[in-house]
């Protein structure tokens, strides 16, 4: 339910609209190491600069935000006046093309009411798509985190995720529906995140992924009193934090993991993870949201959250159609409801690896694997095998006192030495099979285990199980 304070967006009210009635016009708006904006401010940019790009013909403009303050503005400016916006990652080089890039063209002739965005899918796991994002999603999502995350007037949310991926559009559109403010830091580096954390008493929110949280850890951090939260997402939490979370859980702020994606505009439950230990536990739904489980194990959502479809791309294959007959989003991920009705999410199903007949999920695979004394960092994947129809391959950072031992000795094989031993990769095959066996079912040993400088991953952190599947097989498979 809504509070008397707030104003729901209709038909013909933008959030210009929304804004200019909301009487916090001397609030901030944005804060950075040297400046401090109100939404005067914004509001003087909006009228005197957005008319010359609100008069072109094109229905959608197209943006490739960076975290800086002009873009920020423009973004803002384009949402408050309720123009749709293309937003596209930057470019991995300079005068290349990326996938979305080739599809500029693909601009809707005719915008359907109520678009706010298009975004494309992160592609982790397969081909990015393209979501349209309404203000109807936005205002929902928006309304269901405001209890439990939004800044007090003139506080803020740290923004260090990127613009053009849905974590950080939302700390924005939040931001813009609340009144509140962001935070823009200077560098999104790790020391500079430790130091606002500790330091910048007018941050009293932000999100994270676990491996931006896990360096933050490492590095000592303390958040500063008046953190309100901590929001987790963009993958599974080890057990072994969760581990080191109940002894340290006092002293810190309410942390949260939390589960979402484009297609819900980010996040749509979430959960205090001071309050209880279960594996992928990403709590209750926000807000109308609902969840279930499919017979298969798929997680399916519904509410006003949820997009109506993906956009198709000029020159590429239709979209996949992703609702059931009655209306819910099939997301493509494997969960389960817990006896409290939480949601724990297992695995993407295209991570899912099926080896003899068996459905083993990389996940839970991973989280007893890290725990081993030698292993810093560990990914698994599945790759095809005649016998068993796919193998277990675990790809492995070795903990720092190996991995400066080991060094390259042909195309297949790594040696770790020291004054006594020295140890291939069927070798360290074999031992993880046998130190692992207690933890895990035999099928779910991994049958190949490949050392790896590092894993790859998205800007966000998150990996790339596209990307691991096909390095495996190429160092795997005879070619």
């Amino acid at each position: 339910m809504r509070s008397n304070q707030e104003i729901p967006l209709s038909p013909g009210l933008t959030l210009l609209d929304r804004l200019k009635n909301s009487g916090k016009l001397d609030d901030l708006f944005l804060i950075t190491s040297t400046e401090e904006i109100r939404y005067r401010d914004l509001l003087s940019y909006v009228e005197e600069q957005m008319n010359p790009m609100l008069s072109s013909a094109e229905p959608v403009t197209t943006i490739r935000p960076e975290l800086k303050k002009d873009d920020l503005f423009q973004l803002a400016a384009h949402l408050l006046r309720g123009r749709p916006v293309l937003i596209l990652p930057p470019l991995e080089k300079k005068n290349s093309t990326s996938f979305s890039e080739r599809h500029l063209a693909t601009h809707p002739g005719q915008i359907q009411p109520d678009i706010a965005a298009y975004l494309f899918t992160s592609g982790t796991t397969a081909s990015s798509k393209c979501v349209p994002i309404r203000f109807s999603q936005m205002e929902a999502a928006s309304n269901g985190a405001k209890s439990l995350f939004a800044p007090d007037s003139n506080k803020a949310w740290l923004l260090n995720l990127p613009l053009y991926h849905v974590g950080g559009l939302s700390i924005l559109v939040r931001t813009l529906y609340w009144q509140t403010a962001i935070y823009l830091p200077d560098s999104r580096q790790i020391e500079e995140t430790h130091s606002l954390l500790e330091n910048e008493k007018r941050i009293q929110t932000v999100s994270l992924v676990y491996t931006q949280w896990k360096r933050l850890l490492e590095s000592g951090v303390k958040p500063h009193p008046e953190m309100k939260a901590i929001l987790l997402g963009g993958g599974p939490i080890p057990e072994s934090y969760f581990k080191e979370l109940s002894l340290n859980k006092a002293s810190m702020p309410p942390l949260y993991n939390s589960y979402g994606m484009t297609e819900s505009f980010a996040m749509i439950s979430c959960r205090d993870l001071r309050d209880l230990f279960i594996i992928g536990n990403v709590g209750y739904s926000l807000s109308d949201q609902q969840i279930r489980i499919n017979p298969l194990g798929e997680i399916e959502l519904k509410g006003s959250q949820i997009f109506d479809g993906y956009t198709q791309l000029s020159g590429e294959p239709t979209p996949p159609y992703p609702f059931t007959e009655d209306g819910w989003f099939k997301t493509g991920d494997f969960g389960k409801l817990e006896s409290d009705g939480s949601l724990s999410v297992l695995s993407r199903r295209t991570d899912l690896i099926v080896s003899g007949g068996k459905n083993i999920i990389p996940q839970e695979v991973e989280s007893e694997l890290a725990t081993l004394p030698y292993v810093q960092e560990v990914a698994v994947t599945g790759i095809p095998d005649e016998e068993w129809g796919e193998i277990v391959v675990a790809l492995v950072r070795l903990a720092p006192a190996l991995s400066e031992k080991y060094s390259l000795v042909d195309s297949s094989e790594f040696s770790i030495s020291n004054d006594l031993v020295s140890v291939t990769e069927s070798e360290l095959t074999q031992q993880i099979r046998e130190d692992a066996t207690i933890v895990l079912e035999r099928y779910q040993l991994p049958k190949r285990v490949l050392i790896v400088d590092e894993l790859p991953r998205t800007e966000l952190g998150k990996l790339k199980r596209a990307e691991l599947k096909e390095w495996a097989k190429r160092r795997i498979l005879p070619s």
